[in-house]
């Protein structure tokens, strides 16, 4: 549980410095000419603020009235809009990659449940909060034993589908290098890098989280991840995180 906060708060933290970067590359002081790129990914220091309630939240939306009264349990079924809502909710969830394999989406006539047969593991979730899940495509999250997405049905936006899949050839590309990370640790263990963007798509920052943070395996994957994580632009700046394991030969 403490790797899931730990997680939360960081991702919290790449959000508000990716905001901070963004406010300043669109507000620059007079005479001043364009912000100069980093010189390297730097390393993201976390502070200790209050974690707000959805970390990688995007800007406050506003959407029409809903079609029926109340949430998910109180909607009846719309069988055109639920049919079309759940087959891209699944295709998102594929190509994010990081839940369980038995994941179910049912859909009413606003609002989307993902269940699972099983917990929804904490890190899940939390992913849906970010940049490659849900909650920049959704009008509202929120979580029990479930997860209930509400969408504003006149909006325009669309999964972030092409980021989740970008993650997945990130992870791909750096195989051999995390294999090479892997031989400077003497136990398993599993590490979550997070990545954070401006709105351009330029990695503004990582940082890593788990048991073993500290260790040289784990600053490792790291670098090559930070190296090799780059993005098209994006409709806000965020963060996405990734989690490798490390095993050793």
């Amino acid at each position: 549980m403490k790797h899931a906060l730990d997680i939360g708060l960081g991702l919290a933290t790449l959000a508000s410095l990716a905001l901070n970067t963004f406010l300043l590359v669109r507000t620059p002081s007079p005479g001043a000419g364009p912000a100069p790129a980093p010189a390297g990914v730097a390393p993201l220091a976390l502070p200790a603020p209050c974690q707000p309630k959805h970390p990688m939240s995007s800007p406050a939306i506003t959407s029409e009235p809903s079609p029926t009264s109340g949430d998910f349990g109180e909607e009846a079924r719309d069988p055109t809009w639920a049919t079309a809502q759940e087959a891209t909710i699944e295709a998102h969830l594929a190509d994010m990659a990081t839940g369980p394999t038995d994941l179910v989406v049912e859909c009413r006539a606003r609002c989307c449940a993902i269940t699972s047969r099983s917990q929804l593991p904490t890190d899940f979730v939390l992913d849906l909060q970010t940049s490659a899940g849900i909650m920049p495509w959704a009008e509202r999250l929120s979580f029990s034993d479930r997860v209930v997405a509400c969408f504003d049905r006149a909006s325009v936006k669309r999964p972030p589908s092409e980021l989740a899949r970008r993650r997945q050839e990130i992870l791909a590309s750096v195989k051999p290098g995390l294999a090479a990370c892997a031989r400077l640790t003497t136990v398993p263990l599993e590490v979550t890098i997070l990545v954070g963007f401006d709105n351009s798509g330029r990695v503004i920052g990582t940082n890593r989280q788990g048991e073993l943070a500290g260790s040289e395996g784990a600053r490792c994957a790291e670098r090559a991840i930070g190296q090799a994580a780059s993005f098209g632009p994006q409709p806000y700046p965020g963060g996405i995180p990734f989690t490798v394991r490390l095993d050793p030969p």
